[in-house]
């Protein structure tokens, strides 16, 4: 039978401050017994973790001994999961739904939602506060996790995860440990614990109501009408607006007008190789962030990006195994789009349907997408897209994926056709066109730090092969620095194949490639190649070193292209510098130079200072200097907003 974790009711007040000193502790009884995941047959060091609820919030205690001393590198939110951080992790969920709050030991949080059991969506940003400590060997802290904002019930699948490093003769590597055990699924909510609050929650006869107003001040030098058409010349300008956010059970609405994005920090600029390809850009705004998830599909029906000087929009969201999402949005030169998405989960099959108009043209898509996790680790996935005008495109993937020793795979084909055109839906690689790829990989680890990885891969067009390639991959570290060669110079071999027809990798590498890296964030990596491109030989080197000191964080990187043709030349140089205090306040400075890179400014800049307080009022400073067409522009913000529960 199985047993079910009882989360006690909180009898007192626990004051957020990290401290563990509350009488409560003295009667509570703690987790102590984690099971190691990787790797296999390592004990589990000590530490204990305390959970209890009062019906509105969530409490999560820990104290965690690390032997080895502590490890927190990683500043940028969202980012400390997928590093050898030391980190705490909650996930929590009911049915195939649910969230992940992380952090590391400098109070570094990554919140995401888990959607389909398994997918986390990291761009996601709750309110939630925290209060971390560390000494040498210790860290220690409290956790406060509001449960009126999610969709919850009173009872869940709960799961913990802690991430530790051991060292070895060669080097460091994680040690990740699990309450309740689970070899392989760290984030999948079938494997977590079923757990009940004691008493139940908290029901609120209120609805819960946010309004968040905002203005900004804007000055511009010369004008910038490719953002904001009403300044003219050098002149100041104010931009307000407000987000309203309603929230109903397992439902959600919200809303925004004029909503500002001067925050969201500058795009790196990215060297684009390929002829037909297009630059696709990461959403980084938070109105995008929730309530989209149904329509991230493989082929990507809806490109968020594409919305650029958004008027007005409005979004709802229903939880449950049958979920649902829509959306409208005016933007300034596109015109307004109405979406709607509806998915079902059950026992690891997914299915969802997408309806997405655009007004201006009227024209409508329409999209179904499957997908289904068989035995032995494989997921299969198959998706098909209509336009109103007859046109239409499909894809289908099957992979598989091990993070230790074994065999990982994928493959994939896409075909779209002659005249297929939304303005939601990019198209890297154009239309017209059945293209795919595959790869394979078995990784064998022989001792130590030192493994190996037999690897084939290919892309097809048409009937033609792009290329191929196939031969080994060996890596060992050496202290924390890890080095890759592809060929390696102690055993197998490498070959590549290309054929004229194949139009789709314009830069192709003949000779060995090196990467020099790190397996976290304080180092240094390095990727060098030669091949062609467009005909004439060249040369690629990428490279990325940072550090992080205390709770300041400084990257230096430079990816370039140098080619017989100097047309075909690129390179990118950025620079950026992060601090992030324990609440409140943030820092970012960021410049970076671009040469002969498309869509991005000859040289750009950007400061953001912020801070927040209660978890209601953010204020924002932002200077960003650019330089287009040899002249220099610069824009000033100057951003307040204030939360309103009603």
């Amino acid at each position: 039978m199985e047993t079910v974790l009882l989360i006690p009711l909180l009898k007192g007040n626990l004051k957020i401050d990290g401290e563990l000193n509350e009488p409560v502790y003295k009667s509570a009884t703690p987790i102590t017994q984690f099971y190691t995941v990787f790797p296999e047959g390592s004990e589990p060091f000590p530490g204990k973790v305390f959970l209890f609820h009062d019906g509105r919030n969530l409490y999560v205690s820990f104290r965690f001994t690390e032997p080895y001393g502590i490890r927190a590198n990683v500043l940028e939110r969202d980012r400390v999961w997928g590093n050898l951080d030391n980190l705490i992790s909650i996930r929590i969920g009911t049915g195939s739904s649910g969230y992940m709050f992380s952090l590391n030991p400098l109070g570094t949080p990554s919140d995401c939602r888990i959607i389909n059991y398994d997918n986390p969506i990291c761009t996601w940003d709750y309110n939630w506060e925290y209060s971390i400590h560390r000494a040498e060997k210790e860290w220690w802290g409290e956790i406060r996790i509001p449960l009126e904002g999610l969709s919850l019930s009173d009872t869940v699948q709960i799961k913990i995860v802690r991430q530790s490093t051991l060292p070895d003769e060669m080097g460091s590597y994680q040690i990740t440990c699990t309450y309740p055990t689970d070899r392989s699924h760290l984030v999948d909510l079938r494997y977590a614990h079923r757990a009940l609050f004691e008493g139940g929650l908290k029901t609120s006869e209120r609805i819960p109501i946010s309004i968040l107003p905002s203005i900004t001040l804007i000055h511009a030098h010369p004008a910038v009408e490719m953002i904001y058409p009403q300044i003219k010349g050098s002149e100041f300008f104010y931009n307000a607006g407000v987000d309203l956010n309603v929230k109903l059970n397992n439902a959600s609405i919200s809303a925004t007008i004029f909503p500002d994005f001067s925050q969201v920090e500058a795009d790196v600029g990215q060297l684009n190789l390929q002829k037909a390809s297009i630059i696709v850009l990461p959403e980084k705004r938070p109105f995008f962030y929730e309530g989209f998830e149904l329509f991230k599909t493989p082929m990507e029906v809806l490109y968020t990006r594409a919305f650029v000087t958004i008027r007005g929009a409005a979004k709802y969201s229903i939880e449950g195994n049958v979920k649902s999402q829509g959306f409208a949005i005016y933007e300034d030169s596109l015109g307004m789009f109405y979406g709607f998405a509806m998915g079902y989960t059950r026992r690891g099959r997914n299915l969802t349907g997408i309806l997405i108009h655009h007004e201006r043209e009227r024209k409508t898509l329409m999209d179904g997408f499957y997908r289904r996790i068989l035995p032995g680790g494989l997921r299969a996935s198959i998706e098909g897209t209509l336009l109103s005008d007859g046109e239409y495109g499909f894809a289908a993937r099957l992979n598989r994926y091990v993070s230790g020793e074994g065999l990982s795979f994928s493959m994939d084909v896409n075909s779209i056709s002659q005249g297929f055109q939304f303005p939601t839906v990019p198209l890297p690689f154009g239309s017209g066109i059945l293209e795919g790829g595959f790869w394979a990989n078995y990784k064998k680890v022989l001792g130590g730090s030192v493994f190996t990885s037999y690897r084939i891969e290919g892309a097809y067009r048409r009937r033609n092969l792009s290329y191929g390639n196939m031969g080994f991959l060996n890596e060992m570290k050496f202290g924390e620095i890890s080095v890759q060669v592809l060929p390696p110079v102690f055993l197998g071999y490498n070959f590549s194949i290309f054929t004229e027809a194949s139009g789709r990798y314009d830069f192709h590498f003949h000779g060995p490639r090196f990467r020099l890296g790190s397996t976290f964030d304080r180092a240094i990596f390095v990727e060098y190649g030669r091949g062609e491109m467009y005909g004439f030989p060249a040369w690629r080197l990428e490279s990325y070193v940072s550090y992080t000191f205390g709770r300041w964080k400084v990257g230096l990187g430079r990816e370039e292209v140098r080619s017989d043709n100097p047309d075909f030349s690129k390179g990118n140089t950025h620079v950026s510098i992060r601090y992030r205090a324990q609440r409140g306040l943030y820092l970012t400075l960021f410049y970076q130079k671009n040469e002969n890179v498309e869509f991005f400014p000859q040289e750009e800049g950007q400061a953001i200072v912020g801070y927040e307080w209660g978890g209601r009022s953010r204020i924002f400073l932002v200077f960003r200097p650019f330089k287009q067409n040899d002249r220099w522009n610069f824009q000033t913000f100057f951003k307040i907003t204030y939360q309103f529960d009603m």
